[in-house]
């Protein structure tokens, strides 16, 4: 699997060469953490794997079946979800069975990354603010299926600025 930005034809057109074809097509936002309002919502961090597959299979199909990080394209896989625990990414609100998935692969003082979320929206989002602000990153970032104009609608209402370009994934299958 590997990523380009749409306009990169020659990168497309090499992955396409070599068998690769277009899995998903993914927009980006992003947001400065100054401009992060503060609130009050709080969820808890989710520490059973199950129930962390459980809650993110549901909301799996809405992002493409990925979830992305540091613009690294995951599948999202029982194998993830496990690793996604153990590392303190998935958190819940279970009043109102929302749940965010939060982090960074590398660089976690830099910038906080929605890999996916899924339930009442704006308490994910506000969630996400906190944590940002909280640990002191210079922005949020996020990325969707280009296909969502729901959830482009929604970041765009909540402060967050498009990336000036979408990025697609290409794949193959080596089995």
């Amino acid at each position: 699997r590997m990523y380009t930005g749409v306009k990169n034809v020659v990168s497309k057109g090499l992955a396409e060469r070599y068998d690769l074809e277009l899995a998903e097509r993914f927009r980006g936002v992003r947001m400065s953490s100054e401009n992060c309002p503060p609130s009050d919502i709080d969820f808890i961090e989710v520490t059973d794997i199950e129930k962390a597959n459980e809650l993110i299979s549901c909301h799996s199909d809405n992002w493409g079946g990925f979830l992305v990080m540091n613009r690294t394209f995951y599948k999202i896989s029982s194998e993830l979800v496990s690793y996604l625990v153990k590392n303190g990414m998935v958190y819940s609100d279970p009043e109102t069975e929302s749940v965010i998935v939060v982090g960074a692969r590398f660089m976690p003082w830099k910038q906080l990354h929605i890999g996916l979320y899924g339930g009442e929206v704006s308490g994910c989002l506000a969630f996400a603010m906190n944590k940002g602000l909280a640990r002191g990153v210079e922005t949020l970032n996020c990325l969707f299926p280009s296909s969502s104009s729901s959830t482009e609608e929604i970041m765009l209402e909540s402060g967050f600025e498009l990336e000036p370009s979408d990025f697609i994934v290409m794949e193959t299958n080596l089995e």
